[in-house]
Order: C-alpha cells, then sequence, then structure tokens
C-alpha cells in the first residue's frame, strides 16, 4: 500500500494488517506442503521474503503508534501490532514450520545461511515448540496477553501529563531567558512547564529555586500510577511465562541470547559497576556535598532533584564553565547541519534532503543517504516533542534494508526543542551527545541494511551489544575538532570557540562515577523485579529502597513511583544492565582507534565493515574480536572510570 500519511486511516491500517497476515498464512501453507528434499531455496527464501513483507508492515505500524500525532490513529496501530505480534507467536510455534527448516540441508551453504538456521531452530525451541498442543496454546495466549498489556504501559507513559506550574519568571531564578521565553502560559498567567525534556531537563540543571526543583522531580516520578498494576501483570505473565518454558525466572530466560549470557552474570556485572564506583561515588559526592554547604545548603546526601543542578554548578566552579554560554553555540538546526557534516565526512557519505516522501507530521524531515551515486538508506528525523509521542531518544526502524531488494529507511526520534522557527532551540551538551549517539544507531542500521536475510538487517545483534557503536560515537564528542563543526553560535554562526570546546570535552569525566553507579541501581531494579519469585504479592517501594540503600548515589523522595514511567521495563525488561556493559565493550573498543586522530576515514571505514555492516550475522562477541584482534576485556573500562 501506499504510505501517504495525510490521507492515511485507521481501517487501511486494519485492513493491511489483516491482508498481510492472509499473505503470509498462505506462505506458510506453500512451505509446509513442499515435498522432497528440504533446501534454502523451496524453504528459508521463500519465509525470508514472508518476514521481509511482516516486518515492512510491522515496523510502520510501530511507527504509527509511537509517533503519529492523532490518538485514533495510534489506537488503531496499536491493535494493530497486538495481532500481528499474536501472528509471530504463531508462527514461532508452528510445528510444521519447525520440522521444514530443521530439515534444510545447509551443509554447503555459507556461514550466514548456517547461522541462520541454528538461531531460527533455538528460537523455536526457546519459543515452546517441543511442548505439548495444550501447553503451546497456553503461551500463544501468554503471549498475546504480555503484548497487550506491554503496550498499555508504554501508552500510559506516552500519554501522561503531569506539569508543574509556578507564579513569575522569580520562581526560575538562573535559568536561560531562552528557556522561559519558550515555556507556555497557562489561562491564569502561571508559567506551566511540562515533563517533556526540553522544559524538564533546564529547568531541573539550572534553576536555584530547591522548591521547584522538588515539584519537578516528584512530578516526573510520580506519571502513570496506574501502571503499578500494569507492570505488576507483566511481571507475573513473564514469570509464568518463563517457567513454562522450563527457566527459574524471566532474567534467566531473557540473557540467555545475549552476550552476557546468565542472570548470575547480570547480577555479578551489576555487582562489579557497584564495586568499581563505590570509592569513587563517595569522593565525586562528597564535593558536591562540599560545594553546596560553601554556598549554604547543608545536606547529608544529595537529592534526587539536587543532583543535576549542583553536579553542573560544581563543573562551573572548578572549570570555570558556563553552560548557559554553551548553550548559545548549540540551536537545534545548526546542531544537527554539524552531525550531519560529521557523520558524512567521517564515513564518505552524504545526506541529500528528500522533500518528496510523506510524513506523519510537519517537522519531521526525510533525507536521502547517499554514497557515490547510490542510494544506501534513507532516515526520517522526528525531533521534537508534541502530545502522545514517544517522549525519550531512540532509533527505529520503518523499512529493513535487504539486499538488491529495498534500502533501509530508519527514523530518529528526540524530544529536543526547535521545532518553532522564532525559537532557535538552544541545546544543552547533554542533548546534543544524546543526538549525536541516536544518530549512531541510525548508521549503523543504515550499514547493516545489505542482508540477504531479514532477521541479520539493521542493529539485530545481541540486545546487550546494541548501545555499543552509539556509545563507542559519543567519544567523537571529546574531539574539539568535531565540537567546533557541530557547535556555532545561533546569532553570529561563529564557531565555538577552542576554549569552550575544549571545556566541554572535559566536564564530562566530572559525576562519572555517579552516573554508572545511578545505571547500576536502575540495572538492578529491572533485573530484581524479573527475578521476583512471587510478583503478584511485590511490595515495589520496598525493592525500590533495598536497591536504592545498595546502589544509588541519591535518595529515593517519599510519595514517588519511577518505575510507573521507567519505559525500560517494557522494551527492556531484565536487561537494561545492557547500556553499562555496552559502554564496557565501547570503552575497549575505543583502544583500536588513534583519540588524537578521530576523523581518520580509514579506520572508520574499517569499523564500519567489521562492526557495522554485519548487523546480526555474526556474534558480537565476535564483532568485537574481529576488530580489536583479541577477545573483549574491561580493562579499559576500569581505566577510564580511574583516570
Amino acid at each position: 500500500m501506499e504510505w501517504d500519511y495525510s490521507q492515511l486511516k485507521p481501517s487501511q491500517i486494519k485492513n493491511a494488517a489483516k491482508r498481510c497476515i492472509s499473505e503470509a498464512q498462505n506462505t506458510v501453507s506453500t512451505v509446509s506442503a513442499v515435498k522432497g528434499k528440504r533446501t534454502v531455496e523451496n524453504t528459508l527464501e521463500p519465509l525470508n521474503d514472508m518476514y521481509i513483507d511482516l516486518h515492512n508492515l510491522s515496523h510502520r505500524i510501530s511507527n504509527i503508534q509511537y509517533l503519529h500525532p492523532r490518538k485514533d490513529m495510534r489506537a488503531m496501530a496499536e491493535k494493530c501490532e497486538q495481532s500481528m505480534a499474536l501472528f509471530y507467536s504463531e508462527l514461532g510455534l508452528n510445528r510444521d514450520l519447525f520440522e521444514a527448516e530443521e530439515a534444510v540441508d545447509v551443509e554447503r551453504a555459507d556461514p550466514a545461511t548456517k547461522r541462520l538456521k541454528e538461531k531460527s531452530i533455538l528460537g523455536y525451541k526457546r519459543a515452546g515448540i517441543d511442548k505439548d498442543e495444550k501447553t503451546r496454546k497456553v503461551i500463544i495466549d501468554l503471549d498475546a496477553e504480555l503484548s497487550k498489556i506491554s503496550s498499555e504501559f508504554s501508552r500510559n507513559i506516552n500519554e501522561a501529563e503531569n506539569p508543574v506550574t509556578v507564579s513569575d519568571e522569580t520562581a526560575l531564578e538562573g535559568v536561560p531567558g531562552n528557556v522561559i521565553r519558550r515555556l507556555r502560559r497557562d489561562d491564569k498567567g502561571n508559567i506551566v512547564i511540562t515533563m517533556e525534556y526540553p522544559d524538564y531537563l533546564p529547568v531541573m540543571e539550572f534553576c536555584k529555586n530547591e522548591e521547584v526543583r522538588k515539584k519537578l522531580s516528584c512530578a516526573s516520578n510520580t506519571m502513570a500510577p496506574q501502571n503499578e498494576e500494569v507492570l505488576r501483570k507483566i511481571l507475573v505473565k513473564r514469570l509464568e511465562m518463563a517457567r513454562i518454558l522450563g527457566y527459574e525466572n524471566w532474567a534467566e530466560y531473557a540473557a540467555e541470547t545475549k552476550m552476557i549470557g546468565s542472570a548470575d552474570k547480570i547480577a555479578g556485572f551489576i555487582d562489579f559497576l557497584e564495586l568499581s564506583t563505590r570509592d569513587l561515588a563517595q569522593r565525586e559526592a562528597e564535593l558536591i556535598l562540599e560545594y553546596m554547604a560553601k554556598i549554604g545548603v547543608y545536606k547529608d546526601s544529595i537529592s534526587s532533584w539536587d543532583s543535576a543542578h549542583f553536579t553542573t554548578t560544581v563543573k562551573k566552579d572548578m572549570f570555570n564553565y558556563n553552560p548557559e554560554e554553551s548553550m548559545d553555540y548549540f540551536p537545534y538546526s545548526k546542531v544537527r547541519d554539524g552531525i550531519l557534516s560529521v557523520y558524512g565526512d567521517l564515513f564518505d557519505i552524504e545526506f541529500v534532503p528528500n522533500t518528496d516522501e510523506s510524513v506523519w507530521h510537519r517537522s519531521v524531515e526525510c533525507y536521502d543517504v547517499l554514497e557515490g551515486a547510490g542510494i544506501i538508506g534513507r532516515i526520517y528525523l522526528d525531533m521534537h516533542p508534541r502530545n502522545g509521542k514517544y517522549g525519550h531518544a531512540a532509533c527505529g526502524t520503518l523499512v529493513p534494508g535487504i539486499k538488491d531488494r529495498q534500502v533501509p529507511e530508519i527514523v530518529l526520534m528526540c524530544n529536543f526543542p526547535g521545532e518553532n522557527k522564532s525559537d532557535p532551540g538552544l541545546m544543552q551538551f547533554g542533548q546534543v551527545r544524546t543526538f549525536f549517539h541516536e544518530f549512531g544507531h541510525l548508521l549503523h542500521n543504515v550499514f547493516a541494511g545489505r542482508q540477504r536475510w531479514v532477521d541479520y538487517s539493521g542493529i539485530s545483534t545481541e540486545r546487550d551489544f546494541v548501545e555499543t557503536p552509539s556509545q563507542l560515537l559519543e567519544e567523537w564528542l571529546a574531539d574539539t575538532g568535531v565540537l567546533r563543526r557541530i557547535g556555532r553560535h545561533y546569532k553570529t554562526n561563529e564557531p565555538i570557540s577552542s576554549e569552550l570546546a575544549e571545556k566541554l570535552s572535559r566536564i564530562g569525566d566530572f559525576g562519572k562515577a555517579l552516573h554508572v553507579r545511578r545505571q547500576a541501581f536502575l540495572a538492578a531494579v529491572a533485573f530484581n523485579l524479573h527475578i521476583h519469585p512471587d510478583p503478584e504479592n511485590l511490595d515495589f517501594v520496598e525493592l525500590w529502597k533495598e536497591m536504592e540503600n545498595k546502589y544509588s548515589p541519591y535518595k529515593h523522595p517519599e510519595g514517588t513511583h519511577m518505575w510507573t514511567s521507567f519505559g525500560h521495563l517494557h522494551g527492556y525488561s531484565s536487561n537494561y544492565y545492557t547500556y553499562m556493559w555496552s559502554l564496557v565493550i565501547a570503552k575497549d573498543l575505543m583502544t583500536g582507534f588513534n583519540p588524537h586522530f578521530l576523523m581518520d576515514k580509514d579506520m572508520a571505514y574499517r569499523y564500519r565493515k567489521e562492526i557495522l555492516e554485519p548487523g546480526g550475522s555474526i556474534d558480537a562477541a565476535d564483532l568485537v574480536s574481529n576488530f580489536l584482534q583479541r577477545p573483549y576485556s574491561f580493562k579499559a573500562f576500569e581505566r577510564w572510570l580511574k583516570s
């Protein structure tokens, strides 16, 4: 079907899903009926064609669910996504397909095809193909229920609104004027601060008024209260599923196909993070508390609403650094153009605006990615907040890239200022880092979009390796030359000064142990929620506080419930450790680069070929060892922490 978003109706999505599933069912019947010897050509290839068609539609539907401005379109997309999830579940438990794939002779096939069969058979077994018919029916019903309640969990977060109002600008002392000017006023003239990142983040970082920061922090952590029971249902169903499939808990099931391999190793890794940061984070916290005392704020510990503000003020003091001044050099449009320029130069590609493609919102920009005279991908930048939109930062597939068939189409979804042309959209440096990071995911998807098998297309590596390439590319922001290409003054277009760029390249080191420790805390929460033996009677507050006492550098505000808006509990489930695991691997990969010559095109090309282009066709550990010529190690990460 034609994807003209300006004309698209909910009924068209519904009909497309029905048609796609019907066509896939016909393929299943045809493949199942094959007589004689099973081959790649008569079994794996038609199934690959089927999955390409399914993925083409399911990715579009997911994109509509999370990004379309109309609620009726999002609602229909959610229903269709559930029906397609149910069909995927049925495919994974179809014994005729399992036996057909198992019988395929791949002895003379290439390594990627042999691996495809091996992973596919494992997938069937993990889905429960060896169970009796009655149990398989229970599994399908459980899958359907999990899909439904997981979508509900995400929808409640995306549609939640919990704004804080202040009567006038005096309550926002310290917040840059350009931020205050873009904040909405209500009908009484009060200033409205939403939970959207362009509102929330700069106020939390710059506002000197502790009461405002506290209200904002508490508002952010009391969103979607109905999700507590939704989350409980998710945990109950996941545990039930894991035990039916023969695993002790969901964490053990989910870890099996990751780099880390087991739940015990996740627990050990989280403890490694805790031990590695214990003393370093304590020293950082003491510096912050000493600074707070110096200006008359006496506390024994750092509150969650103090962390961003006072970490920034300590950096200002230590480095003679003015974060408001740096924002003047990061207007959204110039940051975007700078990032396109840097990545284009590094990988010898070009981003050409495409105004012919239909987009789902007027703010979405489309670019064709060219290499030489040929197109290798298409990207969509959906970069500004709106009601009902996915509220964080992520990269998603619209069309998976398949060699000689279709180029990858990838969507970047973020929530930065700058949609209104009267507002330059001045960004905090942390937002610039987020943009740079997420763009790395986008390029990974594009470069890995020349696969024969759709299962390998894009960032289809092990889930705990997915963040590694983008976390590696964040290192380029420590290069002052790169920063000067991205940072240009919103009025004069002058590049950021070498002195300020140098400060920005250094300030990230302060607070890194506190950051890692905070991530270890969230990883511990996600993990322990999924190993709890009795989620029906789980006390969320008690578990949160237990993890907080062991891992968190900050204190939990009474009465808040961050777990109801912790969206990664849906997508990553027990595997939130992924972010830190990927960082460990990224620091190791960085040892293969010359930090004084990061724009080395030859090295970037080798990195592209050995890490990015294979997609999911090679195990992540082998990707790393191929690039570094040795197995991965934690040593570079430990050196970074202590440096």
